[in-house]
């Protein structure tokens, strides 16, 4: 049954084939569908999978919640070490400068730089809700701790020259005085 059509081979039974199998799907030929009995709401209720539903959605928040406890832990452990570790190269810096001033301005600086960042972070948040800007998480952190950390130092060194200026003027109004408080 090779025929051709034009100058390209038509093949009669596997057209032939498609069209009994096409025809009477098309003309809604076969059985009728069976109706499906009425939901029994009691048929497929199995009270020992409800049990174990129900223990495995208790252990499962259980375990959330020893999570979110160790996770509360190694936070606060973490900052505890961040403490302890500008604390202490404060003090290496007073030690090493043989004065007292020089490890509170170090202090000082370090903690500025550190709540910067967070402050930075958070204002570029707010900043970019408030005005709508498409900004991605990445962008948000990266962007936020840069300017969080330089505002937070800008700000310590300000601080830390107006403080100088006061204390200068300060101790030369009390030299001027003679020793004695004005």
């Amino acid at each position: 049954m090779l025929g051709t059509v034009g100058s390209r081979p038509f093949l009669m039974k596997p057209v032939l084939l498609l069209l009994w199998l096409l025809v009477p799907a098309a003309l809604g030929g076969g059985e009728a569908p069976v109706a499906e009995p009425p939901f029994a709401p009691d048929g497929d209720f199995s009270l020992f999978l409800a049990v174990l539903a129900l223990m495995a959605m208790g252990v499962m928040l259980f375990l959330i919640g020893v999570g979110l406890v160790v996770a509360a832990v190694a936070v606060g452990c973490l900052a505890l070490l961040v403490t302890i570790g500008i604390v202490s190269s404060s003090a290496m810096v007073g030690l090493a400068r043989r004065r007292f001033s020089a490890g509170v301005r170090a202090l000082f600086y370090q903690l500025a730089a550190v709540l910067g960042v967070p402050a930075g972070m958070g204002g570029l948040w707010l900043g970019a809700s408030l005005f709508q800007t498409p900004l991605g998480f990445r962008d948000l952190v990266i962007v936020g701790s840069l300017a969080g950390l330089c505002a937070g130092l800008v700000l310590a060194f300000t601080v830390d020259r107006l403080a100088s200026l006061v204390c200068g003027r300060f101790l030369q109004r009390v030299a001027r005085s003679g020793g004695v408080f004005p």
